[in-house]
């Protein structure tokens, strides 16, 4: 047995399983002046042994690993193993992406794209075009409901959603007038003065100063005066020019036509009667 004053930890890397190592509690003085004394053999000491050699690293083949395996030290590294053109599956192994091409008969500008039961083709429909700010559609439209509401309705001319529209006509009118088609083919201001195509003709609302923006013939409509009626009652065709009035014209020769129903201050549901009365 040999007995080895330790002084660092190199002192241990050949010992005997009979070798002593003394612990020496030096805080604790009454085992006499160099402390309380206690023995361990080395083969007390060692429950167990074991050796790593070698540590690797392995990937699925979409990968690829660098520095497997270390036998002493070093770094493992994992990289991609495909290119750009490929792409990993679920089973970790590279694949091609797919380069094919998908058709589109009948093409043309602003056409829709729809599909078809043929693969990898599509359809340009000449009938439903699109050309960022007009859908167009050629033969019938079918929907469970148009959705209608005034709401952020504030300036003279603005109309809500479902309005309809009527474009192509020239004139001058104004913004959130009421006008009417005259017979030279250009919208003028309405008026229920007396009969006359003035007040019995085609009726719409002015949307700005020009009427080839537009007329709205029926809709939720902001007017520029206000008719004065309460949610819910009929507005009339005015006798000052391009207005509408919550109260019904009384004058001989005037005449007395509904042109809608007042929703709020300002905006109506216009909707013209086709029917119109002269008064007496």
């Amino acid at each position: 047995m040999a007995v080895t004053k330790l002084t660092d930890k190199t002192a241990l890397t050949t010992p005997a399983s009979d070798d002593l190592i003394h612990i020496v509690d030096v805080s604790d003085l009454t085992g006499g002046a160099a402390g309380t004394s206690k023995k361990i053999t080395h083969a007390n000491l060692i429950s167990g042994s074991g050796t790593v050699t070698s540590v690797a690293l392995t990937a699925p083949s979409a990968l690829s690993v660098s520095g497997s395996p270390i036998t002493t030290s070093g770094t493992l590294a994992i990289t991609g193993a495909g290119t750009s053109s490929q792409y990993i599956d679920g089973s970790g192994a590279l694949q091609t992406t797919p380069t094919d091409d998908i058709s589109v008969t009948n093409q043309a500008d602003n056409r829709v794209i729809t599909a078809t039961a043929v693969t990898d083709t599509l359809q340009g429909e000449a009938s439903l075009t699109f050309d960022g700010t007009t859908l167009e559609v050629t033969g019938e439209l079918k929907a469970d409901s148009i959705h209608a509401s005034y709401s952020g309705l504030t300036t003279a001319g603005e109309y809500g959603t479902g309005a309809e529209l009527l474009f192509g006509i020239t004139g001058t009118g104004v913004a959130g007038d009421c006008l009417y088609l005259r017979s030279t083919g250009a919208f003028a201001q309405a008026s229920a003065t007396t009969l006359g195509e003035n007040s019995t003709s085609l009726l719409a609302i002015g949307i700005s100063t020009d009427v080839a923006d537009g007329v709205v013939t029926r809709g939720l409509v902001y007017l520029d005066v206000d008719p004065g009626g309460s949610p819910g009652e009929p507005v009339y065709l005015s006798t000052t020019n391009g207005h509408i009035t919550s109260t019904a014209v009384s004058a001989s020769g005037n005449v007395s036509r509904v042109v809608g129903y007042q929703l709020a201050t300002n905006i109506i549901f216009f909707n013209p009667s086709q029917d119109w009365i002269e008064l007496a």
